[in-house]
This record gives structure tokens, sequence and C-alpha cells, in this order.
């Protein structure tokens, strides 16, 4: 690959990253209103009657309602480093382009080929520019994607374990 067909992949590996970044934004509603959802579910659980229970189904309704609580904060932590974590880069602001381009000519003047040289000049810096913002957003992506994951994994935990406590309770408890 030459230099101007890799410029031309490191833009739009920087786009495609700012559109995935997007959609992986998107995606995060659900395991939001999940971990909402299972909050109030606790709070549910909390204030039934669990009289009913002996003490050894009593001992097993907490431990298992702490296992559940202890995988949703889990799956909070891992949420809110899947939403926040990491800070990307973006390109170089056109006023900023402008500006260099202007440092660029007052430096080549007198130059011959002066044109040609900042032409060149500033198609190496948005070169780089795409390289290095697309790396570090591919790089903040795929790490927010372990993340999402384990998120969802820990809620499957927390509303499977959840689910246990009210078949203890309501089952158990008659």
């Amino acid at each position: 690959m030459d230099v101007k067909e890799l410029y031309e992949l490191f833009e739009k590996m920087y786009f495609y990253e700012i559109d995935k970044k997007d959609k992986f934004i998107a995606k995060l509603n659900i395991p939001f209103a999940a971990i909402v959802a299972l909050v109030g579910y606790y709070a549910f659980l909390l204030s039934a009657d669990r009289a009913g229970l002996g003490f050894g189904f009593q001992s097993l309704f907490w431990t298992v309602l702490f296992f559940s609580i202890f995988c949703t904060m889990a799956a909070a932590l891992f949420f809110i480093r899947a939403l926040l974590g990491g800070m990307d880069k973006a390109i170089l602001t056109a006023n900023e382009i402008e500006e260099y381009r202007q440092s660029l000519i007052k430096h080549y003047e007198g130059y011959e080929g002066a044109e040609r040289f900042v032409s060149e000049q500033l198609k190496l810096v948005m070169y780089r520019n795409y390289m290095s913002c697309s790396t570090i957003i591919t790089l903040n992506n795929e790490r927010k994607g372990y993340d999402y994951f384990y998120c969802n994994l820990f809620l499957v935990f927390s509303s499977v374990s959840g689910l246990a406590c009210y078949v203890l309770m309501a089952l158990l408890s008659k």
C-alpha cells in the first residue's frame, strides 16, 4: 500500500470507529434498564414476608440475595466503565489545520515549490492524525466491548439468582 491508500484506509477506519462508538452508546440503554429494574425487584424482595421460611431456607434466601446484589453491583461497575471508559481523540479542527497551514506557508515562503511542500506537510499531518485517532478509538471501543460483555454476564447471574430468591420465598413460605 502506498501512502495515499493508507491515508484513505485510516480515514475510513476513523469514521467507522466513530460510528461504532455511537451505536455502542445506544446499546447501553438495555443494561441500564435491567439494572434499574433489578434494584426495584430487590426492594420488592426485601419488603415481602419471609416468615414462613425456616432457618435453613432463610439463610439460603439471604445468601442468594446477597450474591444477586453483588452481581448487580458488578454489572453496574462494568456498565459505568463501558459508558465512561477511555478518552477518545478527535481529529484536528478546521481552525487548527488552517493555523498550521498558515505557519507552513510562512515557513516555506521564498522556497521554490513552497506550495508542494505545504501540501505534502498537511497531508502528512492529517495522515498521522487519522492514524493516531483511529487507533485510540479502536482500542477504547474494544475495551468498552469487553466491559459491556461482563456487564451483561453479571446481569444474567443477578437475574437468575434473583429469580431463585423469589422461588424460595414464594414456594417455600406457604
